[in-house]
Parts: C-alpha cells; sequence; structure tokens
C-alpha cells in the first residue's frame, strides 16, 4: 500500500493536446465502424471499446451518438473539401486540353467517393438527415466546392455559350450518380468506383459540356423552360391551380400554362369528330348487343 502511494499520480485534467489526440482517435473509429456497417448497428459501448477509452469519456466529449457522429461527419467532409481543392487546382500540368481535364475531375471525383470510408459517411449522412436535417449542410458544402473547382479548372477551355451555371449542372449529375450507386443496395450495371461508372459518366460530363465532340447534346437550353418554383414543395396550396402530391404528401405548382391565342384559335378550328348515326330501318338484331346485369329477386317464403 505504501509502495502505491508513494508513486506521482497524474494531478489536475488531461493536457490539451493529448485530449484532441483522443478525440481523433474517437473520429478514426467512428469512420472505421461506418465502413463496415450501419450507424445503428453498434453502439456507444462498442465505440468506447474500439477507441480504447471509457463510455463516460465519450459522453463527457458528446451529449449523444447523434452528436458524435455529426461531428464526423463535418471532419470527413472538411477533409474531402481540403483533398479536392488540393487536387484540382489549377494548373494540372499533364492535362492540356479541356476534355483531359475534365475527364480527370470525374475519375478524381469517383475514386475519392467511392472509397470504403467515404461510402459510409455518405451513407450515415443520408440516413441521419431524417432525424437531424442540418447534417445535410456538410454534403452540400461538398458539392458547392467541387462545382467551383469544377469551374475553376475548365476555365477559358469551355465554348463561348456554356455558362458556369452549365458546369454546376454536370457537377451535379455526376454527383447525384455516384451518390445513387452508394446508397442502393443493388446499383445496378454501375456500381460505385468501377470503369463502367468512370467511363459513362466521363461521356456524360464532357457531352453535355460540349467539349467531348464537335456538338454538344445537351446544354443551357433547357434552362428556359425549367421553372425551379415548380418544384418546391408546399404544405398549402400556393395558388388556385397548385396539384397535391399524395407521396409527398404536399402542394406543388401546376406546370400547365394557359394556351395562346394562336394555339386556342387552332383547336377551335380543329375537326370535331362526327358522332355516326344509325339508319331507321336497321334490324335490332344488327344492332350491337348491350350486357345486362341480371339482379336475383329475393323469394319470399
Amino acid at each position: 500500500m505504501s509502495s502505491i502511494l508513494s508513486g506521482k499520480l497524474p494531478i489536475g485534467r488531461p493536457k490539451r493536446g493529448a485530449r484532441k489526440d483522443k478525440l481523433g482517435d474517437i473520429t478514426k473509429v467512428v469512420v472505421r465502424l461506418l465502413a463496415r456497417k450501419d450507424f445503428d448497428s453498434w453502439s456507444m459501448a462498442e465505440l468506447a471499446r474500439e477507441a480504447g477509452c471509457s463510455v463516460g469519456a465519450l459522453y463527457m466529449r458528446f451529449p449523444d451518438k447523434y452528436a458524435c457522429l455529426r461531428y464526423t461527419i463535418g471532419v470527413q467532409f472538411d477533409s474531402l473539401i481540403a483533398g479536392a481543392n488540393s487536387a484540382l487546382s489549377p494548373p494540372l500540368p499533364d492535362y492540356k486540353s479541356a476534355a483531359q481535364k475534365g475527364q480527370f475531375f470525374v475519375n478524381y471525383l469517383i475514386s475519392e467517393m467511392a472509397t470504403p470510408s467515404a461510402v459510409g459517411i455518405i451513407k450515415a449522412t443520408m440516413k441521419l438527415v431524417t432525424l437531424r436535417p442540418r447534417t445535410i449542410e456538410k454534403f452540400e458544402e461538398y458539392r458547392k466546392a467541387v462545382s467551383d473547382c469544377a469551374v475553376a479548372l475548365l476555365g477559358d477551355d469551355l465554348p463561348k455559350e456554356v455558362s458556369t451555371d452549365t458546369v454546376r449542372a454536370a457537377v451535379q449529375i455526376v454527383l447525384a450518380t455516384i451518390t445513387d450507386a452508394i446508397l442502393q443496395a443493388k446499383p445496378g450495371p454501375m456500381s460505385a468506383g468501377s470503369h463502367r461508372m468512370k467511363s459513362a459518366l466521363a461521356n456524360v460530363f464532357l457531352g453535355y459540356l460540349g467539349i467531348a465532340g464537335n456538338k454538344k447534346w445537351a446544354g443551357t437550353e433547357a434552362d428556359e423552360d425549367e421553372d425551379p418554383a415548380d418544384n418546391e414543395l408546399f404544405e398549402e396550396p400556393p395558388d388556385a391551380e397548385s396539384r397535391y402530391d399524395p407521396e409527398e404528401q404536399g402542394f406543388r405548382r401546376s406546370k400547365c400554362r394557359k394556351a395562346s391565342k394562336a394555339q386556342k384559335t387552332k383547336f377551335s378550328h380543329e375537326e370535331k369528330p362526327v358522332p355516326v348515326q344509325i339508319p331507321p330501318d336497321t334490324p335490332k338484331s344488327s344492332l350491337p348487343r348491350r350486357r345486362m346485369r341480371w339482379r336475383r329477386k329475393s323469394r319470399t317464403l
């Protein structure tokens, strides 16, 4: 007993640097767990056991499991944003043409998002959004960051008619396809990170921007016909023409536009179908028969 008491024990709280290192270790363990299984499949006790700390130490840093997940998601997306800004910053000496730069951008995006750690974080983000809606903010920051990188990377190499909004739309197409492949248990022919996905999305990205060939097959012409307000969801009808969406449990503005005068005159001058008149001398046997429903009369005793 005297030998134990004679030893020097640490006094006071641990050093700030040591606490930060422990927080980093906890974050790494959370990323490792999310890469293996869903966040509903492990508990704070399992996290503490793998991180080499007590459950009380975890709750001293995070009030609950969801707070721990949100912190880890924020750290990982900040790391993805920093990596994208570093790898996609112009100029790229090995790639000179716009097509080569665009293909490099798509391949980098797929490779980074298809890693096991990023896949676990993206799945946890999309699932946690249903409980903590603000979790999606980090994913939106990442999307904005890679869109800015694409605009800066391609720069003046794009055709004159291609605007920055078109570039951001192309990036959104790529991100949506990768995210869908990550979230689906059976993603279909394009699994996340596969060579087929890289080839297909590169063709879509370059073709949408018009830098894959002489002619672009998509572009800004779709922006004029599309009204973003039509896609908004309202709890109450915003106007008299709004329609109710039973799946989304809300109202959407009607996409029907009033017909112009030229269309109205066109429809008014169209020939209407003439009803068929049966001659009065036609025998009844040659007329189509109506199917009669016979009701069984109740017998009275």
